[in-house]
């Protein structure tokens, strides 16, 4: 079925544009207010999705990098199933981390409301100039070495978030050993990451249930510049980072 069939009560366009020196596109928000014609509750009559509409050297990149930032695409829904079918979806939306030296990292989130409140966030990094996704075997040297230096960092966290546990009341009676059992940053946890003048942020899914996701550390194993200086391939888009 063609999109333009689909019922929606209001179509807006907010531009936000984010400004980086040496920016290589523009990027902005078109905002979607979508009515679903036969809501299971008052809250879930409309819901909001916020499109990345991007300007870049040519037509074909700006429609290649707007593929990438789908969410339908990374989120793994269709737009007609939320209207018709699960009801699930309450906004859709995005944030940039960075878009200069021919990087745009960005964050999007879906998040709605099922037998409880819930979200999820994905990141993504591409070459802004061709439009591709930027995939770590492409940007680092040594990725084992470097998912073990992570993966020392993820152990700090999992030990301060046992302490916390068994110091709290009400989950000290908690079998912390089996819950973080088997947990570990390994090489094919570097594909989800962000970029900003900071440095570089892998992100760790302990995939705690929803009962327990209050005791679920942050999983966000940051590396400055200087620190991960040694990994970055010197011919690589990080490189400008660590000249």
């Amino acid at each position: 079925m063609r999109i333009a069939k689909l019922p929606f009560i209001a179509i807006t366009t907010a531009m936000f544009t984010f400004a980086i020196c040496a920016q290589s596109v523009v990027v902005t928000k078109r905002t979607v207010t979508y009515r679903r014609p036969n809501p299971q509750m008052g809250i879930k009559r409309t819901f909001v999705i916020n499109y990345a509409k991007v300007k870049a050297a040519s037509p074909a990149i700006a429609a290649k990098i707007e593929r990438q930032l789908s969410y339908f695409k990374l989120f793994q829904f269709t737009l007609r199933e939320e209207i018709n079918e699960s009801h699930w979806l309450s906004e859709a939306d995005f944030e940039v981390d960075h878009n200069a030296n021919g990087l745009l990292s960005v964050a999007l989130t879906v998040s709605g409301v099922g037998a409880y409140p819930d979200d999820s966030t994905q990141h993504i990094v591409l070459n802004s100039r061709t439009g591709a996704r930027l995939v770590p075997v492409g940007l680092f040297d040594d990725l084992s070495s470097l998912a073990a230096k992570a993966d020392k960092k993820l152990q700090d966290e999992i030990r301060a978030a046992k302490k916390k546990i068994k110091e709290d009341k009400e989950s000290s009676e908690m079998d912390v050993e089996e819950l973080f059992d088997g947990k570990k940053f390994d090489v094919g946890s570097l594909n989800e990451y962000s970029v900003n003048k900071a440095g570089i942020t892998f992100y760790y899914d302990y995939g705690f249930p929803h009962v327990i996701e209050s005791l679920r550390p942050g999983g966000e194993i940051k590396f400055s510049w200087t620190e991960i200086k040694p990994y970055i391939k010197p011919d690589g888009l990080l490189a400008v980072f660590i000249r």
